[in-house]
């Protein structure tokens, strides 16, 4: 499906294309390619006429759909990947991402400029960097009402972003981990706002600048209006300033 909705996307670059996705878990074996202007929606029934009519789950938060469709990457495979910089926002909507596995970066998303990540869930996926989602020369990007819980990478647990300004906002970040910096979020340049980050752990392995066991900031990395407790690291348990490196 998403690949018929590329290429009709591309004889058609004015329209506005959505994949929908109706509840149910899916194995993926191949790293899913997003396109520009497709945009992804879970959580659907398969009766519903627009995207406003998916249900969430009562007393849940943002991301909890009734009919969640999982896309499972059966600890070998990254879950989606972008090639080239978007110029229009491109929106992943309601959707869980869950046992990742990338030995590059980005075990649940590798995105580029314009990636709009919302209401969707990172679980026990895993990465070099950013098990749940990297950011590479992301201008544009962000993840907002999102949640990650266990994952991993060498640096950037749940998100790690490089040389990139996305915003992380209102998301839910708890008990991933990294081995030498970010246990939960790893910020080169970017902003994190409005979230909660706890219990997360970092080894800090890095002989000098390893650390942040909830947030790392370098370059301009940000954080603000965050609850950020119960996280651990040899340095910078809570929040790590790693300067120019």
């Amino acid at each position: 499906a998403m690949q018929a909705a590329k290429e009709y996307k591309e004889k058609n670059p004015a329209k506005d294309v959505q994949v929908w996705i109706a509840k149910g878990t899916f194995n993926v074996s191949t790293s899913l390619p997003l396109a520009e202007g497709v945009h992804i929606y879970g959580g659907f029934a398969g009766t519903e006429t627009s995207v406003d009519q998916r249900s969430k789950v009562s007393g849940g938060e943002f991301w909890d759909f009734s009919n969640e469709v999982v896309l499972d990457g059966q600890n070998s495979t990254q879950i989606m990947s972008q090639s080239v910089n978007f110029n229009t926002e491109t929106y992943i909507d309601g959707l869980t991402f869950k046992n990742a596995n990338s030995s590059s970066n980005g075990g649940g998303i590798y995105a580029l400029a314009k990636t709009m990540v919302q209401y969707c869930k990172f679980i026990d996926c895993k990465a070099s960097n950013g098990g749940g989602v990297y950011f590479n020369n992301a201008t544009g990007a962000k993840v907002i009402y999102s949640y990650f819980k266990g994952n991993s990478g060498t640096n950037g647990g749940a998100i790690f972003s490089d040389n990139s300004s996305p915003r992380v906002e209102n998301c839910h970040i708890e008990s991933n981990t990294a081995v030498n910096r970010g246990g939960g979020v790893y910020l080169y340049q970017g902003v994190i706002t409005h979230s909660y980050v706890a219990n997360n752990h970092c080894d800090g392995a890095e002989a000098t600048l390893g650390g942040g066991g909830g947030i790392y900031l370098r370059d301009g990395g940000a954080a603000s209006t965050c609850i950020v407790l119960g996280n651990t690291s040899n340095r910078g348990a809570g929040i790590m300033c790693g300067g120019n490196k």
